[in-house]
């Protein structure tokens, strides 16, 4: 009840109250005698009695909870007293960050796959459609191969076994996309292995832009004499600047030689890489 508030108290909800244009004191105290009542909600009472009460170990993280049930800007109560939920630009940031980071925890391995193949994989492989006719995909050469095929595949792969290069059959980018993907998901469980290794479960806020880099990586550079694709720990450099969110260590450690291919990597940095990561090596 309003008797047994503080000075600061009465004083932190008047403020509040006032801001709203309400400034008769009488019905600043009858508000808060009803809602701390629990009373009902009727047509005379200001809204700001009856927005959401957050708990948190401070006033911020109370706010950043607020923030995520859509409320900035709005008055929220905290430790039964009433504060806006608004950030200054420091905390904001703050926020934003972790904020980010529970969206990237909730990646999994095959939408980083998937996003890989709608996005990357044929624009790097196969930009200009090359053996695409009536729908399907059929065998091409290029400078690397005799045959290949859709996004890329060359005849001597093992992600080629079962499909006719003889030029009579050809397949849809769906079917193709059936043959390739299992093996970018074992190269994208490899991956993630490798950086739990070297950085535990806090490497998951890794941005989907980050781990796309990665996928492409493994999957165009193998190990001399090797049938499995390269992993992180062969680049520990590249890894450091995606957990410490360094965006030029993350250029200089992915320099592919293709003007095309870095562009396509840079463009993953920028619009990927949200916030830095705090992670530190294990």
């Amino acid at each position: 009840m309003w008797n047994k508030l503080s000075m600061n108290d009465r004083a932190a909800i008047i403020r509040l109250a006032v801001s709203n244009g309400i400034t008769n004191l009488d019905t600043i105290r009858r508000g808060y005698n009803k809602y701390a009542e629990g009373g009902g909600k009727d047509s005379w009472k200001p809204w700001y009695w009856f927005t959401p009460e957050y708990e948190g170990s401070n006033l911020k993280e109370a706010i950043f909870k607020a923030y995520d049930d859509g409320l900035e800007g709005k008055n929220i109560m905290y430790n039964g007293r009433a504060y806006k939920a608004s950030l200054n630009d420091t905390d904001l940031k703050e926020y934003n960050i972790k904020k980010q980071h529970k969206l990237n925890r909730s990646i999994t391995n095959e939408q980083v796959v998937d996003s890989y193949i709608d996005n990357v994989l044929y624009t790097m492989e196969n930009p200009n459609n090359t053996g695409y006719k009536d729908g399907k995909y059929y065998p091409y050469a290029d400078i690397s191969s005799k045959k290949n095929i859709g996004p890329g595949i060359n005849y001597t792969s093992d992600m080629a076994k079962g499909l006719d290069f003889s030029g009579k059959k050809g397949y849809t980018k769906e079917e193709l996309n059936e043959k390739i993907r299992p093996h970018l998901l074992e190269n994208m469980e490899g991956i993630m292995s490798d950086l739990h290794d070297m950085y535990g479960e806090d490497i998951d806020t890794m941005s989907l832009g980050n781990r796309m880099i990665l996928l492409d990586i493994s999957h165009n550079v193998r190990p001399r004499g090797s049938k499995r694709a390269n992993m992180p720990k062969k680049w520990p450099s590249l890894v450091n600047g995606m957990a410490t969110g360094n965006v030029e260590k993350i250029r200089r450690n992915t320099n592919s030689g293709s003007t095309r291919r870095q562009d396509m990597r840079n463009d993953l940095i920028f619009q990927n890489t949200i916030t830095p990561t705090t992670v530190t090596n294990k």
